[in-house]
């Protein structure tokens, strides 16, 4: 009996292994970088790099040369004017065969190029600013995550301990040191922990499930230490608002927003300029040989490009605006996320010592009621005390991480995880 007991044993042990083995473990800073690598929306916005960058060699092509021809052939009553084809004597028909080519001016190609160039760093900062965004609500997801698992832990833990005193009442009782009541309330109190572990279970589960589709993984994902360094931040407000303004990638799209219309308007302006088109005839009249010049120049009395230009420049006041608006809501953000992160170490801290007196509390109550000094109504509200104690605990240094990696966020620090 006993060797059936360490087979089985044995083999529950590896198959705990092989599952813990199938699993990828991320500490926060691991799952930021592994999402900035695959992060399925990520990838897919990549694709507009390399799109946008094809526009700068459409821009940079020069126009083909045109050639055309008109044929006109001599007849007479129905039949060629001496009688033969068409094909063999050059008498019966007139040829018109004209070689030309488009040229740009007023620097028209070289706009089009730039505005393509900075067109391409737009999309790439807004790239940047996407990676910003969906890297902040990994990390979100991930804390998440970690608190579920810290939850699942302490759950665990004080059913541990409420097992233990069932296991010990129940002897108790066979000595009829207690009464019955006090057995089933211990008993009830453990069934109510397994429940709640379960239901936990459940939900880390499909938090787990979703921060590795973000990861771009398809096996399950575990989750560690949160490895923070909450000292690697500049600790004054002014500090982190120049950095905001600095590093902040929203502001950096809205900038070289900007830049990209200014490039456009400069464009369009070249563009209100005609194109001439110039070439050479070459034209044989009934075996008479005649040759040429061709130039054709729109004259621009009308279409001036008016449209396009009012609008580069309306799209420009835009993006000036978006830049200032922007910036003021920085300036609040990093404001209102450094007050809430002061507030949150601060909670942190009172928390701490809570915990420390309540984990005092319950030890001793625990302590009196198996010397019968306490009833057990006493130790059961210790216990549930010390719980919710602990998981208010939690719940606050969640709070900080999660007002942590707020402030990296809004301050645009958030991106030296990353690296």
């Amino acid at each position: 009996m006993k060797y059936i007991f360490m087979i089985k044993f044995i083999g529950v042990y590896i198959l705990f292994s092989i599952a813990s083995y199938a699993q990828s473990s991320f500490s926060l800073r691991q799952a930021i970088k592994q999402a900035a690598l695959n992060h399925p929306y990520l990838k897919i916005a990549q694709y507009n790099i390399p799109i946008s960058q094809s526009d700068i060699i459409t821009a940079g092509l020069k126009y083909n040369p045109q050639l055309n021809n008109q044929t006109l052939l001599l007849f007479d009553k129905g039949q060629f004017a001496d009688n033969s084809s068409f094909l063999i004597s050059g008498r019966n028909r007139q040829d018109w065969w004209q070689f030309t080519q488009t040229f740009y001016v007023k620097q028209q190609r070289q706009r089009k190029i730039d505005f393509a160039k900075e067109n391409v760093n737009l999309i790439t900062k807004s790239n940047e600013d996407l990676k910003r965004n969906l890297v902040y609500e990994v990390a979100n997801l991930w804390l998440d995550t970690w608190i579920l698992q810290q939850k699942l832990i302490l759950l665990t833990e004080t059913k541990n301990n409420v097992d233990t005193l069932v296991r010990i009442n129940e002897n108790r009782l066979k000595n009829e040191v207690i009464l019955p009541s006090e057995l089933t309330r211990t008993q009830i109190l453990s069934e109510q922990y397994q429940l709640e572990i379960l239901s936990t279970e459940r939900l880390f589960s499909t938090q787990s499930k979703s921060l590795a589709f973000l990861l771009g993984r398809n096996d399950s994902v575990n989750v560690t230490e949160v490895d923070l360094d909450f000292q690697n931040l500049p600790q004054t407000l002014d500090s982190l608002l120049a950095l905001g303004f600095r590093q902040r990638t929203d502001i950096q799209v809205n900038q070289q927003a900007i830049i990209t219309a200014e490039s456009n308007i400069k464009l369009q302006e070249a563009l209100k300029y005609p194109q001439p088109e110039l070439g050479i005839i070459i034209n044989p009249q009934n075996s008479i040989m005649y040759a040429g010049i061709f130039a054709t120049l729109p004259i621009p009395l009308f279409d001036r490009n008016q449209g396009e230009i009012q609008k580069s420049k309306v799209i420009k006041q835009q993006a000036e605006l978006q830049l200032s608006t922007s910036q003021q809501q920085a300036q609040i953000e990093i404001l209102n996320a450094y007050n809430l992160y002061q507030t949150a170490k601060q909670n942190l801290t009172r928390f701490s010592n809570i915990v420390d007196k309540s984990r005092l509390v319950v030890n001793t109550v625990r302590y009196a009621y198996l010397k019968g000094n306490t009833t057990i109504i006493d130790y059961l509200e210790a216990q549930r005390t010390f719980f919710d104690t602990q998981q208010f605990y939690n719940e606050a240094l969640q709070d900080l991480q999660k007002k942590y990696i707020h402030l990296l966020y809004v301050s645009g620090w958030i991106q030296q995880l990353v690296e």
